[in-house]
């Protein structure tokens, strides 16, 4: 059976809303959103948001979820399944409940066992990486073309140097006071590895039912009803999913 994609629910369920209430939410979200987030389709996102992207899946892969033997573990067979019915890194996330971080870091073990294929840009597959802490500030702020290979190892030096007298500073913020970067490169990137290893949990909710057929009206809220009570069911069972992510995290 096909999974249901819980983001479809969700924005459904926004879209399906009375239009004075979607008049409040667009006015109160609009300038938030807008002021807080250019910056980061800006800077993080030229080729496409990292989390818009549609893994595809290999021979290799499709032969695993048909039975061959394999050392995958439930969480990453998941991914491959989520994969293979082409949900993009913001669904798979979502669907399962998962930190985005843990979605990197299985997308990447995939790609390293031929499961998956490389994302198509060099920049989303960075931000992969970064986000889960393969490659450090330094590395991705180089392979975003902010800085160089000559300004990192001006700063690695001048780390070098400091650290001899006792006095330990970080990469990132010694390339801040160099004037190399700029104090909001630095925090953007914080701080979308630090939201990244949080859960978050969309709520699909009960749409609104627009029909003047009152059997159909009964029929859909019945079907919504079932759904939202096998959502709360399913979320029963992520949430032990979660227990052992915590346990399987600390050895990747």
């Amino acid at each position: 059976m096909k999974t249901e994609k819980l983001s479809d629910l969700f924005f459904n369920n926004i879209l399906e809303l009375p239009v004075w209430v979607k008049q409040v939410l667009y006015k109160k979200t609009r300038k938030n959103l807008s002021d807080t987030l250019q910056k980061y389709f800006n800077f993080l996102n030229p080729e496409g948001l990292l989390q818009d992207q549609v893994p595809k899946i290999t021979k290799k892969g499709l032969r695993i979820l048909a039975g061959d033997l394999h050392d995958l573990n439930e969480m990453e067979m998941i991914f491959l399944t989520n994969v293979k019915e082409e949900f993009s890194l913001f669904d798979i996330a979502l669907t399962n409940y998962w930190p985005f971080e843990a979605c990197a870091k299985i997308l990447l073990k995939l790609i390293k066992e031929e499961c998956v294929f490389k994302l198509e840009t060099e920049v989303n597959m960075s931000l992969l990486e970064f986000i889960a802490g393969r490659i450090k500030t330094g590395d991705i702020l180089r392979r975003l073309g902010l800085i160089d290979a000559s300004q990192i190892n001006d700063a690695l030096q001048y780390q070098k140097e400091k650290k001899a007298i006792g006095v330990n500073e970080k990469i990132a913020d010694i390339l801040v006071n160099m004037n190399y970067v700029t104090k909001d490169d630095v925090e953007i990137l914080i701080k979308l590895k630090e939201d990244s290893q949080r859960n978050f949990v969309m709520s699909s909710g009960l749409t609104v039912v627009k029909t003047d057929d009152d059997i159909l009206k009964k029929s859909m809220l019945e079907n919504l009803q079932r759904e939202h009570k096998r959502l709360s069911h399913e979320n029963a069972i992520l949430k032990e999913r979660l227990k052992k992510l915590i346990e399987i995290t600390k050895y990747y």
